[in-house]
């Protein structure tokens, strides 16, 4: 995760050149452009079940980091359609699960969701953009199996409905820094090897920030 900062930084100075060198109206609304194009990079905060340590429903799920990229097109004023690709790490509540026998490893999840945002100018400079999308996540369990003494990982992929907000500040028609705060809900269905199978309710805050430009 750590090598995303880089790339943010290099993403930020290329489209800051590409920005000098194509020339904009000087009088060009900065949300009135056809396409964008952002990168995002915060905490992932896990909510009520995912977050518990009360079994049966517990997921034992810590704070943990996630990073977004997304993109979309505008084919209507004030209106976005909007596809991302997202992807999430949760430590683990080990003083929970300490003394008990029980192994956990980290939770991970990624995917791709898609839908419309409503965009709302705040100025020339600012914008909030409301979106609900959905799409499919493949999700990694913390619990893993064992069988005949050989662990493995444990996935699934799901369904996952993603509403969500963010701001945008423009430093100029082509460079926008962003803020977002979205809601993943997900409920992926485990199989493990023995028929104890896993249904884990996945609730969390994806809250990030990062650049993005339009075209």
């Amino acid at each position: 995760m750590k090598k995303l900062f880089p790339l943010v930084l290099a993403f930020l100075l290329v489209s800051m050149v590409a920005s000098a060198q194509s020339p904009v109206p000087a009088k060009a609304a900065v949300y009135s452009s056809k396409a964008y194009f952002a990168i995002t990079y915060g905490w992932a905060l896990p909510q009520g079940n995912f977050a518990s340590v009360e079994p049966p429903a517990a997921g034992f799920a810590n704070h943990g980091s996630q990073f977004t990229v997304q993109g979309g097109i505008t084919p209507a004023k004030n209106f976005a359609l909007e596809l991302d690709y997202f992807y999430a790490r949760y430590g683990i509540k080990n003083d929970a699960v300490s003394g008990t026998g029980l192994f956990l490893d980290n939770w991970k999840y990624s995917g791709f969701t898609f839908g419309p945002a409503i965009k709302i100018p705040m100025g020339k400079r600012f914008e909030a953009n409301i979106k609900v999308k959905a799409g499919v996540a493949w999700v990694k369990s913390a619990v893993p199996n064992n069988n005949s003494n050989v662990i493995s990982d444990v996935k699934a992929s799901t369904f996952i409905l993603k509403p969500g907000i963010d701001l945008r500040y423009h430093i100029n028609p082509r460079v926008f820094i962003i803020g977002n705060l979205d809601w993943a809900y997900m409920s992926p269905k485990f199989k493990y090897s023995g028929g104890n199978d896993l249904d884990q309710l996945i609730s969390a805050l994806h809250l990030g920030f990062g650049f993005g430009v339009t075209f």
